[in-house]
This record gives C-alpha cells, structure tokens and sequence, in this order.
C-alpha cells in the first residue's frame, strides 16, 4: 500500500488525516450485510441521479452510520431542486451583465439589500473555508443549501420587487 511504502521509501506518511466511515444501515438502523443486501447503486441512479446521490453523501456526517432510504433521497432531491432553481435564476440575471460596460459600479452606492447579503456572505466564506480544512462536507453542504434556502431566496424576492418597482430613485 502507498502508506507502507511511504514509511519506507521516505520515513513519513503519504497523508495529513485520515477519515474513516460507519457502516451503510437502512431505515431501520439495521447494517447491511451479505445476507441483508443494501439497494444496489444502479436502482438509485436510475431512480433518482447521480448529482443526487452524490449531494447525498456529501451531506451525511460519514463518521457515523450512515442510513439509505427513500425518504432521505427524497428530501434531498427537494432541496437540490431548489438549489438548482436558485442557481439558474442568478445565472439568468447575471447573463445580461456587461462586465465592460457595468465595470465602474460605485461599492458606496450599494442598496441596503446588498448590504445586508454582503455580510451575511462573509461570515459564511469563513465557516465554510474553515468546514474545508476540517473535511466537515456534511456542515459544508447544510450551510450551502440553507443559504441558498433562506438568505438568497430572500434576496432575489427583494431584488425582484426592486426590479419590478422599475424605480431608478428607490432605495431600501
């Protein structure tokens, strides 16, 4: 293995940390085992996808059992769909952004709006830098989709309202 020879060749390990997992249990926190087979990766995949499963593993603490059942890919499919629809709207409104022309854009102008996400964001940036360095995905990707849930969404109605108020003079 690359730990044994890395402690031979070079008299030190081939890695930082070390993170280990718990067992796959289903609903009823029962391991799977040989005789009690867990559903196979194919069925998942083909009843739910693959951004799916993944989001789903990356949002369970993989340091304890980690349970799979429906329900669970369900709620997480719900919240990948929101964040998805969340995305693309920003992307959507970001396609009309003119770097060159919208370059000069004045900071001390900014709408309270702004504001506010500016320092919702920071605080978020240092959580989850921290969370990477930590291996924490679970916390990484709770933070992510609850940002995106309330903070965002909240947001983008504020600054839709804005849009639509079409008033050059409103500030909030």
């Amino acid at each position: 293995s690359s730990f044994i020879l890395s402690v031979a060749l070079n008299n030190k390990v081939p890695f930082e940390k070390v993170i280990t997992h718990g067992f796959i249990v289903d609903e009823n926190n029962e391991k799977y085992s040989k005789s009690n087979l867990a559903p196979s990766i194919d069925a998942i995949l083909n009843k739910y996808s693959s951004d799916i499963l993944r989001l789903y593993f990356s949002s369970v603490d993989y340091t304890k059992n980690i349970s799979i059942c429906d329900e669970k890919f369900k709620t997480i499919q719900d919240s990948y769909q929101q964040f998805r629809n969340t995305l693309r709207y920003c992307q959507s409104v970001l396609e009309s952004f003119n770097s060159e022309s919208e370059v000069n854009i004045d900071l001390t102008d900014n709408l309270l709006c702004d504001y506010f996400l500016n320092t919702i964001l920071k605080p978020l940036e240092q959580s989850l830098n921290k969370q990477v360095i930590d291996c924490n995905l679970n916390t990484i990707v709770t933070k992510l989709l609850n940002f995106c849930k309330q903070d965002l969404n909240n947001f983008i109605d504020l600054t839709k309202d804005i849009i639509y108020l079409n008033d050059s003079n409103f500030k909030l």
